[in-house]
């Protein structure tokens, strides 16, 4: 795992936060993680999200998708990672909900090899937790910070977690290895 702050050049990071909170599309996802895996876990977590571009779902919004592709080549190009492999742009939108619980359900993005960036838009709490192969222990934990990444293994079990104010933004990249 590694966490990289102030990856994109300011003017540019500032752009995508006025982009994501001033005119973009969010769908209302009721449950972000589904069942969870212990009685604490289940219920429901909503959230708003934007799938832009999955290949396997064969999923593509062209507008959304323009808007962010010079910032999502600028993320590849930083990280090494090659833009042809890029399988899924996700963004997601957290509000200060209090369910209950620390975190979300841990889960995988992908059923297949793959590699995970998270890149933190904004937020000042909310953070993604990172799990032991049995998702029952938290083993490290990345705080969001605008023009902030994690990178890791997509078989990793994470979850997000939703603020305890303002709102947190993160748009989720992955990459078939």
């Amino acid at each position: 795992m590694k966490v990289m702050d102030d990856v994109l050049p300011t003017t540019l990071a500032e752009n995508l936060y006025t982009t994501l909170t001033w005119d973009f599309k969010w769908h209302f996802l009721s449950n972000t993680t589904g069942r969870g895996y212990e009685n604490h876990m289940d219920g429901r977590y909503p959230s708003m999200v934007n799938t832009v571009f999955d290949a396997h779902a064969n999923v593509l919004d062209k507008d959304d998708f323009y808007r962010l592709e010079s910032t999502v080549w600028i993320l590849s190009d930083a990280l090494g990672l090659n833009k042809e492999n890029l399988a899924r742009i996700r963004l997601g939108l957290y509000l200060p909900i209090n369910h209950g619980a620390e975190h979300h359900t841990p889960h995988r993005d992908q059923q297949y090899p793959h590699t995970v960036v998270i890149y933190y838009v904004c937020g000042d709490d909310g953070d993604t937790f990172f799990f032991d192969k049995k998702g029952k222990n938290v083993v490290e934990r990345v705080s969001p910070k605008r023009n902030r990444l994690v990178v890791f293994d997509g078989s990793t079990l994470h979850a997000s977690s939703n603020p305890t104010k303002g709102h947190r933004i993160s748009m989720n990249l992955n990459y078939k290895k």
